[in-house]
């Protein structure tokens, strides 16, 4: 038996299910497609037990926070979505580095995530791509984003976290859908990281850092645009984080925050 590159595999299940869509039991098909393909996709704990990582948001306050760090300090950066477009300045220099990227393909219009290309994973030295699925539905998009790296010839490994996972978070945040960003800090909290940083997260209360998403001109912008048509509930995904972070650093967990996301966790 010849054994077909990973690329093509992909295609052919993407190719015999795109055929199939709309028959009936579509539901049924995505998760058989899931169940057959995902497991070398699942994002492992243990793949970062004991690195030091530090999550970089995009709030306005980013640089500020990231000038009391030492990037020598983290093993592993982590970024979302456009911040693979946009360095942020770290020590009056900037910094484009993102070891794990956190992305939401397929957004469009005002929340358009950005577009993820081979050259800009080799540029930032991405080495793992998460896309971040909301269910077994999406794994599908996971696979064609797949292939289309890879024959761009993409350094970097397609993972996703697991979708019981991302459902739980739905669960505490009374049904809606948590961001990319809190995605990416929820399942880190869960990892035994030796040191876990958290710097540029406001949620939604302040600006973005200049030519992230510069349609949100001020502070007063920043509320509205994160209850875009109700699909996420900031004030609910603060609340949550503000517990989890309690939990773990009760629990031993060394956790690092930037001295605005911990005055924004701490309000009320």
């Amino acid at each position: 038996m010849t054994d077909r590159p990973p690329g093509k595999r992909s295609r052919s299940l993407a190719a015999r299910l795109r055929r199939l869509v709309s028959q009936p039991f579509r539901s049924m098909r995505y998760k058989a497609l899931f169940a057959l393909e995902s497991g070398r996709f699942l994002m492992d704990p243990a793949d970062f037990a004991d690195k030091r990582v530090l999550i970089i948001g995009a709030a306005s306050c980013v640089s500020e926070e990231l000038d009391r760090l030492d990037p020598a300090d983290w093993d592993v950066i982590v970024r979302m979505n456009k911040a693979i477009d946009v360095p942020v300045i770290w020590h009056g220099k900037p910094f484009a580095r993102c070891d794990v990227l956190f992305h939401s393909f397929g957004t469009e219009g005002i929340r358009a995530a950005g577009e993820v290309t081979a050259a800009k994973l080799r540029h930032t030295g991405t080495h793992t791509l998460v896309h971040r699925t909301t269910g077994k539905s999406l794994f599908l998009r996971t696979l064609e984003e797949d292939r289309r790296l890879r024959e761009e010839g993409s350094p970097a490994r397609m993972r996703i976290v697991a979708p019981e996972f991302y459902k739980g978070l739905m669960r505490e945040l009374g049904g809606h859908s948590p961001t990319t960003g809190a995605t990416a800090i929820c399942w880190f909290l869960g990892c035994n990281t030796r040191r876990l940083g958290i710097v540029g997260f406001t949620f939604y209360t302040t600006r973005y850092f200049p030519g992230y998403q510069d349609h949100v001109q001020s502070d007063a912008d920043a509320p509205a645009y994160g209850l875009h048509k109700g699909i996420h509930d900031p004030e609910a995904e603060r609340k949550m984080i503000a517990r989890k972070v309690e939990h773990a650093r009760a629990a031993g967990k060394s956790v690092v925050l930037g001295h605005e996301v911990e005055r924004v966790l701490a309000a009320g």
